[in-house]
């Protein structure tokens, strides 16, 4: 029924996602590790050799730190891809995404999510539920961009949308751009019947960035993008709220300075430009990290 791709690069851990799927799937399934150990692959082209080799009709790629809470999850699974219009489903996601190709939930941003994160070798597990409209008690809702943590889709359209082991070729990325391209035609959902417990809190580091800077060029001329109807005057709030932390955020790695302006400009020149938050970005930003001007805040 469910084939479960895993790029994997610890033993434990998959001995221990593994034992944990058995314990819960309900149904019949497959777990397809690619041994990755010595990180010769990217995660996409480690997805890929994945899903070749699957025998069942549902792909359910996921990271192997992870445990599964609920029962018989796997006929959850079955029952969201019966319909034909849902075409991706995860656990966590946010809407919208900006040209700057990052995710805030304030101002406009939304998050659907239901997932339990804890770290390794701490007894501290955090339940996060979050879900735009609570009024709303449908265990499965539209979002834009899912976290890849755990994802499940068909065969049909994994073999229209595949994974980019091209264009991404690390850890990140990967989530979204699989995402913007099965949003083309099917909707993207986080489901709320199915929880897990990821082991561990995340991490966004320079390789995070590596990848961001690689997405972008293949999406913007689409973005920004949400499912939802949002006007310009918010989606230029949000542009320079994500201009903000982005720049903030790159500019504490080792980035010269010509490789940071031209992606300011090329941020910053568009219909959301503002000359304010331009120059306040620019000084505050830039000057900071690179010029160690001071100013007060």
């Amino acid at each position: 029924m469910i084939s479960i791709i895993i790029c994997s690069r610890d033993k434990t851990l998959l001995n221990t996602v593994s034992q944990s799927v058995e314990k819960t799937i309900g149904v019949p399934y497959e777990i397809i590790a690619i041994d990755n150990s010595d990180a010769k692959y990217g995660i996409c082209k480690a997805y890929n050799l994945g899903a070749a080799q699957a025998k069942y009709n549902i792909f359910c790629f996921m990271h192997e730190d992870i445990t599964f809470e609920t029962q018989n999850w796997g006929q959850n699974v079955i029952n969201h891809l019966k319909d034909e219009e849902v075409g991706l489903i995860g656990v966590a996601g946010v809407d919208p995404m900006g040209i700057v190709p990052i995710f805030l939930n304030k101002s406009i941003g939304i998050a659907e999510l239901n997932i339990k994160q804890s770290s390794l070798g701490t007894n501290q597990t955090i339940h996060s539920f979050n879900t735009e409209n609570p009024n709303d008690t449908s265990v499965i809702k539209p979002i834009l961009i899912l976290d890849g943590v755990w994802m499940c889709t068909t065969r049909k359209v994994y073999s229209l949308f595949k994974y980019d082991d091209v264009t991404l070729d690390g850890f990140h990325g990967y989530d979204a751009d699989l995402c913007l391209q099965v949003q083309s035609k099917y909707k993207v959902c986080v489901v709320f019947d199915i929880l897990i417990n990821h082991l561990s809190s995340g991490k966004i580091d320079k390789k995070y960035y590596e990848q961001i800077f690689k997405l972008y060029p293949k999406w913007k001329n689409i973005l920004p993008l949400s499912i939802r109807n949002i006007t310009k005057k918010d989606l230029t709030e949000y542009h320079w709220l994500c201009m903000d932390t982005f720049f903030n955020s790159i500019t504490n790695y080792d980035y010269k300075l010509p490789f940071v302006l031209n992606y300011y400009f090329v941020f910053s020149f568009n219909k959301y430009f503002k000359i304010k938050p331009f120059m306040y970005l620019f000084i505050k930003i830039m000057g900071k990290r690179y010029f160690n001007i001071k100013f007060s805040s």
